[in-house]
């Protein structure tokens, strides 16, 4: 990475002064030293400078913190005098006699801070170790307010500048005497006798009588060092927290290291100006401190609200509908503890338990008295509801049923069992029956519900009876009836033209097959036979024909009463007119074997010269 150290120095916000480095590279987390091309400076203004370094690059820093610093120096008239700086080898004893002082009189405008006073002792004095000890006096001029410490004089300090320091003290506004003070008589302090003389009341001197008296002949040598400090103050500022949102919150300010005295404003309504605010809520505050120097500082100040609890609340759902296993919690962030809970169940901990689906309101107070409420919904699933519908079998004796089921309400995914082990929605292929179904959903609870498979009766198709075909006139018919199956039926009959009726008619002789379908396509069928019928007229009673046994089991006895000539023809028809025997005779008494025959009603036809006979003939 490219680095370059830069430099700005500020007197009360404008530059007076920058410069920077040579650009170098460095590695990653290399330390090496930068120089700052030009070395020195030279402030031309009085006052509290900055002095700012900082580092730019042309890489990324990842803690930025530590890439500048800033320093604070002052320039100030440190010297105060009353001299004009000229000076030859003329001097004055500090004392002739006991011990004495002589000093020069300074007006100080602004506070400042002593740091040393400056004598010029001639070079008369002898170098025999003398003792001295500089003071500063107020103008009641009755005790050292300040003094330094003892020096003994060095041969190397004879025609020069002695300064002892004091330990720094700040002098307010107003007015201040240095002075100088020996031991001996041999300590000599320079004066210009060719200086003007001084102001009235500026230079004093001790006497041997112990009083303070003005000197009108003299300008001593004696000088004030001071040190303006630096805008370098210490602000430490404390707060107390506001209580459920009121405004009881204070915060007080501490300076120190400035110069006094110091005001205060903070930015409250109304402004506040002493040392502590009163009567703040939460929110950030804005500090100014001036102190004697007229530095200003800034703070910051930030109130925090302690007492109101933030609540964050969760829930677990209710696992079943009706079910009593729901819970609430509350998890607590600021405020001051411990803290109590009601919620509106009941329960007095963090955790609700045992809760059915609902609103739930908490309330939590803290050992302030600060209240915070809210509120959580425990969801309750719907009760779960199964459908069940049934397909019932087509036609009797099928395994054509189908059963199938839904769920309103539970919890999503579901299993679904049924009582005959088969599993999933539906369910095909059942035959009639009773089928129970049970569902679970995700979390295990049960619904059941059953459904019913019907199977129709059985369809039958019957003929109840026929009418023959007379005389070939195709006037036969078939009656039929039909029971069970389901809905209405419909019917075909292989007649030409097809018929469809339940009864066929208009038939000839012959069989006949009719067929009879239901809603549900089951079908039955039937067989009829349409006999033909030759028109025979039975023989009255009373005529020459007997015929006996009749009925009979086989044997046919015919007997002709009247004699008639020539042969007689036996004709036999069955009950659809068909010849079934045909015999000829010339005797008026003939046997007729029927043995071989159905039952059933039977026809005798008996030709003879006479004429026709017939006779109807029950054969059992």
């Amino acid at each position: 990475a490219n680095v370059q150290l830069n430099t700005t120095v500020t007197l009360l916000g404008d530059t007076t002064f920058n410069d920077s480095s040579a650009p170098m590279s460095f590695a990653p987390s290399a330390i090496d030293t930068v120089t700052i091309l030009d070395s020195s400076y030279a402030p031309a203004l009085l006052g509290d400078y900055i002095v700012e370094y900082y580092v730019t690059y042309d890489s990324t820093d990842f803690d930025p913190s530590d890439d500048s610093l800033a320093n604070n120096f002052a320039v100030t008239d440190s010297v105060y005098a009353r001299d004009d700086d000229t000076y030859t080898g003329w001097g004055v004893r500090t004392s002739t006699g006991g011990t004495k002082q002589r000093g020069i009189l300074y007006d100080i405008w602004q506070q400042d801070t002593l740091s040393s006073i400056s004598v010029l002792i001639t070079g008369s004095t002898p170098p025999t170790g003398e003792v001295v000890q500089f003071h500063l006096y107020d103008t009641t001029l009755l005790f050292p307010i300040a003094s330094s410490t003892f020096y003994t004089i060095q041969p190397s300090d004879l025609g020069n500048w002695i300064t002892l320091s004091f330990a720094e003290f700040v002098m307010t506004p107003g007015q201040y005497i240095a002075t100088i003070e020996s031991f001996s008589d041999s300590v000599y302090v320079h004066f210009d006798p060719d200086a003007p003389l001084p102001l009235p009341q500026t230079a004093f001197y001790l006497a041997d009588d112990g009083n303070w008296y003005y000197s009108t002949s003299y300008t001593y040598f004696v000088r004030m060092n001071t040190k303006r400090p630096v805008c370098n103050a210490n602000i430490v500022v404390t707060t107390t927290n506001s209580t459920c949102d009121s405004s009881d919150a204070m915060a007080y300010v501490v300076a120190s290291g400035g110069l006094m005295p110091y005001t205060y404003s903070w930015d409250t309504s109304p402004v506040q100006t002493s040392d502590t605010a009163t009567g703040l809520a939460a929110g950030i505050y804005t500090l100014t401190v001036n102190d004697g120097l007229g530095c200003f500082y800034t703070e910051q100040v930030t109130i925090i609200d302690s007492g109101a609890a933030n609540l964050t609340l969760t829930s677990t759902a209710v696992s079943c509908a009706g079910l009593m296993d729901g819970t609430a919690s509350v998890m607590v962030s600021g405020g001051l503890g411990p803290f109590t809970y009601v919620w509106s169940s009941g329960s007095s901990d963090s955790i609700a338990i045992n809760l059915v689906g609902g609103t739930y309101d908490v309330t939590v107070q803290g050992a302030d008295n600060c209240i915070s409420v809210s509120s959580v919904d425990v969801v309750e699933p719907d009760m779960a509801v199964v459908s069940t519908s049934a397909t019932d079998i087509s036609c009797a004796g099928l395994a054509d049923g189908t059963v199938t089921a839904s769920i309103i309400g539970g919890t999503a995914p579901y299993t679904y069992v049924w009582s005959n082990a088969a599993m999933g929605t539906s369910v095909t292929g059942l035959v009639a029956g009773v089928y129970g179904i049970t569902v679970e959903d995700n979390n295990g609870c049960l619904s059941m519900s059953s459904a019913t498979i019907l199977e129709p009766a059985v369809l039958i198709f019957d003929t109840t009876g026929t009418t023959p075909d007379n005389n070939n006139n195709a006037d036969g018919s078939i009656s039929t009836s039909v029971s069970g199956g389901t809905g209405a039926y419909t019917y075909s009959w292989n007649t030409s033209p097809v018929q469809t009726t339940a009864n066929a008619t208009g038939l000839a002789a012959g069989t006949y097959m009719g067929f009879v379908t239901d809603e549900n396509g089951c079908q039955d069928s039937v067989t009829a036979t349409i006999a033909l019928v030759i028109g025979i007229a039975d023989t009255p009673t009373n005529s020459t024909l007997n015929i006996y046994p009749n009925p009979t089991t086989g044997m046919l006895h015919i007997e002709f009463n009247d004699a008639s000539d020539g042969a007689v023809e036996i004709e036999l028809f069955n009950i659809v007119g068909e010849r079934v025997l045909s015999e000829s005779s010339k005797s008026n008494d003939l046997l007729v074997d029927l043995s071989r025959f159905n039952t059933g009603v039977y026809f005798l036809k008996a030709i003879t010269s006479e004429g026709v006979l017939t006779h109807k003939i029950l054969r059992n």
